[in-house]
């Protein structure tokens, strides 16, 4: 038997024994999986989206108890020194990070991602496009990648008055019209609301209502 199929059973079999006691085979048999598709660097998934799937899979290890397991760890040191050209991906770092117990303040991720904002929204002629996030560079304000990254500002400590205000006000004015919700891109609330943006925009408003005036937000699962 080789050295890494010996060690990834012998590593498994520990994961089986930190497991809570209500965990099931179901949930046995979805962590397995998870471990043997782990890329080698300990991340998950294929680029463009390696960030995304490591920072879901993190997340649903460590609701199980497992974040003390080599697979983790492995996976945390990965996404701490992952290189990010996306405000999604920045975004969603940051989350990830803050939630497994790092404070993201000595690396500046939160800069960064601030300055992203500022050199995104600019035209090439130096009219300012809308002052919110875009995916990448050049490309017009994205309401989803907004909604992440002042998501994961809050999370790590980074919001302000000023940006709270500047994002309730500009969600309120491009909200789908007729279903309400918000869909991909700022602009194109004519084209009909989707799930993803509308969830995460819900859920960041939350935490910026409560920045202008105190009230109540909701916490991330």
């Amino acid at each position: 038997m080789g050295s890494i199929l010996r060690a990834m059973i012998v590593g498994f079999a520990g994961i089986l024994l930190m497991l809570p006691v209500w965990a099931n085979a179901d949930t046995e048999q979805g962590i397995a999986w998870l471990i043997s598709v782990q890329n080698g660097d300990g991340s998950w998934g294929q680029e463009p989206t390696k960030v995304a799937a490591t920072s879901e899979v993190l997340a649903a290890f460590r609701h199980q108890g497992l974040d003390q397991s080599v697979f983790y760890l492995r996976a945390l040191a990965w996404l701490a020194n992952a290189k990010t050209d996306s405000a999604d991906a920045l975004a969603r770092k940051i989350l990830a990070l803050e939630e497994s117990g790092i404070d993201t303040g000595s690396m500046d991720l939160a800069g960064t991602l601030k300055a992203y904002r500022e050199e995104w929204n600019v035209y090439k002629n130096g009219y300012r496009e809308n002052y919110l996030w875009g995916p990448y560079e050049d490309f017009s304000g994205g309401i989803l990648d907004s909604a992440l990254a002042v998501t994961a500002l809050d999370r790590s400590g980074a919001s302000d008055a000023d940006l709270a205000y500047v994002f309730v006000t500009l969600m309120g004015q491009w909200q789908g019209l007729g279903d309400e919700g918000w869909s991909y891109y700022y602009g194109d609330r004519n084209y009909g609301s989707e799930i993803l943006p509308t969830a995460e925009t819900v859920f960041a408003l939350s935490l910026y209502w409560e920045v202008l005036y105190g009230l109540g937000r909701f916490d991330r699962l």
